[in-house]
């Protein structure tokens, strides 16, 4: 088990759990036994190249996003993979709600610089 298995294995776990998927589920769309999914997932097993495309398939991804590693590691980069799959399967209506119910959740949040610049003057 190398390192870079256990990465891949972690991030299709987040990719999974983001899809509303178990793990039982996703082998029954690609065609293996759960324990697989389960083994791969924990670095313990790899996985081939045609298997990983299967997961990236049934998780709605394209393969190069399944395998980029590099910010995995990051709970940013984790949240960041998380929302872009879910943005992935809105409307342009849905997105452009969400994008205003944002920026109105961080105005509260995160008063703007210059509101807080003018406030201390």
């Amino acid at each position: 088990m190398s390192a870079i298995e256990e990465k891949l294995g972690r991030r299709v776990a987040v990719l999974r759990k983001s899809a509303g998927l178990t793990q039982a589920k996703l082998a029954e769309l690609i065609g293996v036994q759960p324990e697989h999914i389960s083994r791969f997932e924990t670095g313990a097993r790899g996985a081939s190249l045609e298997t990983l495309a299967n997961i990236a398939e049934a998780l709605g991804v394209e393969l190069h996003e399944l395998v980029r590693l590099a910010e995995a590691e990051r709970p940013e980069a984790l949240a960041m993979t998380r929302l872009l799959w879910f943005a992935s399967r809105l409307s342009e209506t849905e997105i452009e709600l969400l994008m205003t119910v944002g920026a109105a959740v961080l105005d509260v949040i995160r008063p703007r610089r210059g509101r807080l610049t003018q406030r201390s003057e």
